[in-house]
C-alpha cells in the first residue's frame, strides 16, 4: 500500500539581542589622604585658653572613586565642611577640631572611597596643645653671667631675646639653659615658645618676672 510520511511543520524563533560593549571600571586602590595644614607635628595655642580650636585641611584623592567617608578620631568630617573639585574623586576638608585640655593629642585620619577602599594618613597628625607661658628661672654668678633656665611648659623654646637681640641657643626637649654677659643694669630677657606663648623678665641685681 501506498504510505505518506506525515508532514512536518517546525518553526523556530530566535530573538537577536544586540550586545553593547559595556566598561566596568575596577578601583583597588586605596584614597590617597594629603594633610594641607596645619605642619605635622604642631604646637598650638589658640588665643591662649581652652579649648583650642584647630583648623585641619585635607585633600583626599578617591583615585578611581569619590571618597564617601572621611573621619577624624572616628568622627566623621560634617559634609559642610567637605568640598566637591574639578576632579570628581577628589575632596577638599576644612573642618575645625577642639582641644582640651594642654597635651598631645595623636590624630587618625581616615578615608573610605566609593568602591569600599580605605586608608589612613601615615603618619598620625600630631598636636600638642599649650596655652601656658614659658617658664623663666636663673642667677647671677661671680663672673657676672646670667645663668637662665627656661623650660617651655609644654612646647619647645623658639627664641630667646636679650635686650631686644637674639639671643643663640641649644634646645634639649622644651627646656634650655644659657648663659647672658650683662654689659647693661638693666637687661630685658624674652622668651617665647614654639605655640606662641611668651614671657619676660627685667634683670637687675636679681630678676624678677614682667609679666
Amino acid at each position: 500500500p501506498n504510505t505518506t510520511a506525515p508532514l512536518s511543520n517546525t518553526s523556530e524563533y530566535k530573538e537577536v539581542i544586540p550586545f553593547k560593549n559595556v566598561i566596568v571600571l575596577m578601583d583597588t586602590t586605596p584614597p590617597v589622604i594629603t594633610l594641607i595644614s596645619p605642619e605635622n607635628p604642631s604646637y598650638k595655642r589658640g588665643s591662649g585658653s581652652l579649648p583650642v580650636n584647630v583648623t585641619i585641611e585635607l585633600k583626599v584623592d578617591g583615585t578611581g572613586s569619590k571618597p564617601i567617608n572621611i573621619s577624624i578620631n572616628g568622627n566623621a568630617v560634617p559634609a559642610g565642611d567637605i568640598s566637591s573639585t574639578s576632579d570628581p574623586n577628589i575632596v577638599t576638608v576644612s573642618t575645625i577640631v577642639g582641644f582640651n585640655p594642654d597635651g598631645k593629642y595623636d590624630l587618625s585620619i581616615k578615608a573610605e572611597d566609593g568602591a569600599g577602599n580605605k586608608s589612613e594618613l601615615d603618619p598620625k597628625l600630631t598636636i600638642y596643645i599649650d596655652t601656658k607661658n614659658p617658664n623663666i628661672s636663673g642667677s647671677l654668678n661671680n663672673a657676672g653671667k646670667l645663668i637662665l633656665n627656661l623650660d617651655g611648659t609644654g612646647s619647645p623654646i623658639e627664641y630667646i631675646k636679650v635686650n631686644g637681640d637674639d639671643k643663640a641657643f641649644t634646645p634639649l626637649g622644651n627646656t634650655a639653659t644659657v648663659d647672658i654677659t650683662i654689659s647693661s643694669t638693666l637687661a630685658t630677657i624674652e622668651v617665647g615658645d614654639k605655640a606662641g606663648n611668651k614671657v619676660s623678665a627685667i634683670f637687675s641685681a636679681t630678676w624678677r618676672p614682667d609679666h
